[in-house]
């Protein structure tokens, strides 16, 4: 496999992994992904910090899945590859809610502000 190079999902399963733990969001939908298609895959690793995934992915340790936001700058610096599949692509969606009728602190409606400019659809 070259770098870059689609994966075959039943490819997928053969890989070394390193992912997040059994019931975080990005590890959820990588499971019911693959069970679609009857593929199981067990991780070397299991950690909870997509940091620590990014860098043991850098190191060689195995394959990841983790947002791509995650690995921008291993992926820019060419330290990180990143493959394809024949898998349909993942959307994680996040929700920010508060209170409407209550007082909401300076830096929380400065946060607020940020989160809208930076991530509003």
């Amino acid at each position: 496999m070259e770098d870059g190079e689609p994966v075959g999902v039943d490819a997928l399963g053969r890989l070394p992994f390193v992912l997040t733990e059994r019931g975080e969001s990005y590890r959820l939908e990588l499971d019911r992904l693959l069970a679609e298609r009857d593929v199981t895959i067990e991780p070397l690793v299991e950690a909870g910090n997509t940091e620590t995934l990014v860098h043991l992915a850098e190191r060689g340790v195995g394959a990841t899945f983790v947002p791509r936001f995650s690995a921008a700058n291993e992926l820019a610096s060419g330290t990180l590859v990143e493959l394809g599949s024949d898998m349909p692509a993942v959307r994680m969606e996040t929700q920010m809610l508060w209170h409407a009728r209550k007082w909401i602190a300076p830096h929380l409606a400065e946060f607020i502000q940020v989160t809208r400019r930076f991530f509003a659809s």
